[in-house]
């Protein structure tokens, strides 16, 4: 059994009609923390926590034999680090990044003010940073001249929150 400790991330992609329902059915599951809405090529960011793998098999699972479910994509999460006091500021965005130099990349991330969580995931990316800001422009000057700038980091994906 894989042990996993702090948030998973799953990306769904959900039929057009059936945005609200998927929205409000997923926030009642089992150990889902968040649900944001985003823009991207998926449609909702969900949030959970898990101590073993099964248990997020379980929630994916039943995710996509859902009717509003169209795709599904899971980063396990297994190390997790939050600044002191993220809970209190409004999450805008979030960056998948695919880093050569997973411990540099990892530091310098939190060394971001704008940065409010870090988790280490599997999968095409290493981790994927939380951002907190209060635009669109704030959040591309962040990954231009902060996140981009960080050697090591190969590639990113970003997603931003669409508010409801």
């Amino acid at each position: 059994m894989t042990n996993l400790s702090g948030r998973s991330i799953i990306l769904l992609k959900v039929f057009p009609d059936q945005l609200g329902n998927a929205h409000r059915e997923i926030s009642r599951m089992p150990n889902v923390t968040n649900v944001w809405p985003i823009l991207g090529s998926y449609d909702l960011l969900v949030s959970a926590g898990f101590s073993d793998y099964e248990g997020l098999r379980n929630l994916v699972g039943e995710m996509r034999s859902k009717p509003y479910c169209q795709e599904c994509k899971v980063h396990p999460g297994f190390m997790d680090w939050e600044r002191e006091g993220a809970r209190d500021t409004p999450m805008k965005g979030w960056v998948f990044i695919d880093t050569a130099d997973f411990d540099s990349t990892f530091e310098e991330l939190k060394k971001i003010d704008k940065v409010n969580y870090v988790v280490s995931i599997s999968g095409e990316y290493n981790m994927v940073a939380g951002l907190g800001v209060e635009g669109f422009q704030e959040y591309g000057n962040i990954l231009r001249n902060n996140v981009l700038t960080i050697p090591g980091v190969r590639r990113t994906e970003t997603y931003t929150h669409t508010p409801e």
